[in-house]
């Protein structure tokens, strides 16, 4: 019940009159509450929900002095370290220099730290720093950290499992990442932490030492984006997961938009109903919809609703514990329309009644709301986005307009809005093509 509050204050309380310095109304008897009553601790573990905004906590502590050493504390609690890469040996020297100094007489006093965050260049020809497992030393307090594993593919050739020596060449980030995995496994004093795990086109996701279970880590966030999908990489990291069922609380897993999947071999609905603690989850739509786009490099257009059941019920696929949920339409798969003759022609059509006669492609978003209530209690938001970058039959980058928000019917606009769940619908816009091949600066966005 407690958590529950937290969450309630945390989502509201920067919003809340209780806020306004203004007096309270004379017409009304109750007095405003005021925020300074909560003790300290509790605003403390309020704020702590905005560890990953620092802009809003040093606003709050600004504007507001009486909230300051709650907002500055969680500030304060947050590091971010290069700890393998071009620049690492430097930053950890420095960091690790300010740690010795605050702990002596003279020095100022750092953190406590809580939240660690570790970026990790598996592409870079520098290791590992050394000083890593002295800075750790230094951190009785970290209970969370987030390891960021950045990488770029290689130049010879988009799919990094065709490369020759491609196990020799990805020997270092294997070793570096284990070594990583152990020290924080065996932190002093002894004990768990949470992890967070975002790997974004990174040499080492094929590799079984990711995501693999470790006694004192709990995974609470996966986050991966799949250069090459081949036949067995989603299934392997669902096997890998399956100790992560009860704690994972973000996922994503997206497609890269220089290297759309394939998706006619992906088995259909792919299931997320047994992450019981799931609370945000982030996929391509092609691990749902293998079959319900056309293929714009394969020369098929036309109106996706025309077609047959192109898109199934994903109720049942998610579990009841989910606050938001967003799904991306990138390469080439649409929404409700491929062809740029076909898509100028849809945004055209505006009528309610003609939506509803679009509904084999949005009635699965319905069903959503539409559900029981007790099925998603904690549901606030839904996105269903068309991203802005495709790639073309000759494998041209297609550069679009910005995407822009498509109005529903008013049956599906109303679904949401009576339970109270906020939902975006977006379009890419009008298509500009590039002549220069996909590189590495393309991104979705």
């Amino acid at each position: 019940m407690l958590q529950d509050t937290l969450r309630f204050l945390s989502r509201n309380l920067l919003k809340s009159d209780v806020f306004s310095r203004q007096p309270p109304s004379q017409t009304n008897n109750m007095a405003t509450p005021k925020i300074t009553t909560i003790p300290t601790e509790i605003l403390t573990t309020i704020f702590e929900y905005f560890v990953d905004d620092h802009e809003t906590l040093k606003n709050v502590s600004k504007a507001y002095p009486e909230l300051a050493p709650a907002a500055n504390t969680v500030r304060n609690s947050v590091r971010r370290i290069l700890v393998r890469g071009n620049g690492a040996h430097e930053a950890c020297t420095e960091f690790l220099q300010e740690l010795c100094l605050a702990h002596t007489p003279s020095g100022k006093p750092i953190g406590p730290i809580r939240y660690l965050e570790l970026v990790f260049d598996s592409r870079a020809q520098f290791r590992l720093e050394n000083t890593l497992q002295d800075i750790l030393d230094f951190l009785p307090a970290v209970q969370h950290v987030t390891l960021k594993i950045n990488a770029r593919p290689f130049p010879e050739s988009p799919k990094q499992e065709l490369i020759e020596n491609f196990k020799e060449k990805t020997r270092g980030a294997v070793e570096d990442y284990t070594k990583l995995m152990d020290m924080l496994n065996s932190l002093r004093p002894a004990r768990k932490i949470g992890l967070s795990l975002i790997i974004n086109d990174c040499i080492l996701r094929t590799s079984p030492i990711i995501a693999q279970q470790y006694p004192n880590i709990t995974l609470r966030e996966f986050d991966v984006k799949i250069y090459l999908c081949q036949r067995n990489t989603l299934a392997a990291l669902a096997h890998r997961l399956l100790y992560a069922t009860k704690t994972l609380t973000d996922f994503t897993i997206l497609e890269d938009q220089k290297s759309p999947w394939e998706c006619d071999w992906i088995p259909l609905l792919m299931p997320f109903s047994g992450l019981t603690s799931l609370k945000k989850l982030h996929i391509s739509s092609g691990c749902w919809f293998s079959n319900s786009a056309y293929n714009a490099m394969q020369g098929r257009q036309g109106f996706l609703w025309k077609g047959e059941i192109v898109r199934p019920s994903i109720v049942h696929l998610l579990p009841p514990s989910l606050s938001s949920l967003r799904v991306d339409f990138s390469g080439s798969a649409a929404i409700f329309a491929v062809g740029d003759g076909y898509r100028a022609a849809f945004f055209r059509m505006t009528s309610d009644e003609i939506k509803m006669k679009m509904r084999p492609c949005w009635n699965w978003i319905y069903e959503i709301a539409a559900a029981d209530p007790s099925r998603f209690p904690r549901l606030e938001k839904v996105e269903v986005l068309e991203l802005k970058y495709v790639v073309s039959d000759r494998g041209r980058v297609v550069r679009c307009a910005e995407p822009m928000d498509w109005d529903p019917p008013d049956e599906l606009k109303k679904a949401f809005a009576d339970r109270g769940i906020e939902l975006t619908i977006q379009i890419r816009g009008k298509t500009e093509f590039k002549s220069a091949p996909p590189g590495p600066g393309v991104q979705a966005t």
